[in-house]
């Protein structure tokens, strides 16, 4: 395929799965609102942690590629169809989640529910930007459908990783109802788009 055509694919079809994206944001942050406690509130200010240290203090890129280094190795058996699951699943975020799992679930201490909740906050937000960065500059053209496209199917597909490890944590199997509540979302938004298109408004 002519190097030209292939590349406003990718830009279609990145456009198209913004919706997509969009509603999978919205779905999510709901499901975060719907933990236990003040989960949700520490798992923001998690997020907001992470954004300012980033911004303002380190990149943390050292730190990023220590877990994807380890990631490619336990996946590395199944390259190049591996790449995919060292982009989607967060190295940190799962052990803070597999450890917390342990800790209330099989140790039944539940002292430092809110930190590891910060910290889950902290490392989800870390994969998706370190993740968007790594993408960006593995793309050296002034436009980056590659990237683009490739960035809203990580992050959707690592919001899903994230809903089933937080299955786990609580205990409590919420998928079926969170896509459904995506699916939903995402042809509202369809929809909303087609009106504009058609209507102007």
């Amino acid at each position: 395929m002519d190097e030209g055509l292939l590349t406003l694919v990718k830009i279609v079809m990145a456009v198209l799965l913004l919706p997509v994206l969009w509603a999978c944001g919205v779905v999510f942050h709901g499901h975060i609102l719907s933990f236990p406690g003040e989960f949700d509130e520490f798992f923001l200010w998690g997020m907001f942690g992470f954004l300012m240290l980033f911004l303002f203090f380190y990149q943390f890129d050292g730190v990023y590629e220590f877990g994807q280094k380890i990631m490619t190795s336990i996946f590395q058996f199944m390259f190049p169809i591996g790449r995919i699951f060292v982009r989607i699943i967060p190295f940190y975020l799962t052990v803070i989640l597999l450890v917390y799992c342990a800790v209330v679930n099989l140790l039944g201490v539940k002292v430092s529910d809110h930190y590891f909740m910060f910290f889950a906050g902290f490392a989800f937000t870390m994969h998706v930007i370190l993740t968007a960065q790594d993408l960006q500059q593995q793309e050296k053209a002034f436009i980056k459908p590659a990237y683009l496209f490739m960035m809203v199917i990580v992050t959707v597909f690592m919001i899903f990783v994230t809903v089933l490890l937080f299955d786990l944590v609580f205990m409590k199997f919420t998928f079926p109802e969170f896509f459904k509540q995506l699916s939903d979302e995402t042809w509202a938004n369809y929809s909303r788009v087609g009106e504009f298109m058609m209507f102007g408004r």
